[in-house]
């Protein structure tokens, strides 16, 4: 199914669970932390600086799998 918390599930499933993508929580807790965060400054700062690691982290594997 493709909704969002469909996505995030199979997200999940099929890397984290698959072992090809090592978090120390899941992927959905990770998207989702910003709903169980009051809007600050500093909140916007971490999520904005764990989003920009799990890119570069997701384009590294991406690009391992493509040579």
């Amino acid at each position: 199914m493709n909704t969002h918390h469909g996505v995030i599930n199979d997200f999940d499933k099929h890397f984290v669970e698959g072992g090809e993508l090592k978090l120390e929580t899941s992927f959905k807790d990770l998207v989702l932390q910003i709903n169980q965060n009051e809007p600050s400054k500093q909140f916007a700062e971490l999520y904005y600086i764990e989003a920009k690691e799990f890119l570069q982290t997701v384009k590294t594997i991406r690009e391992s799998n493509l040579a």
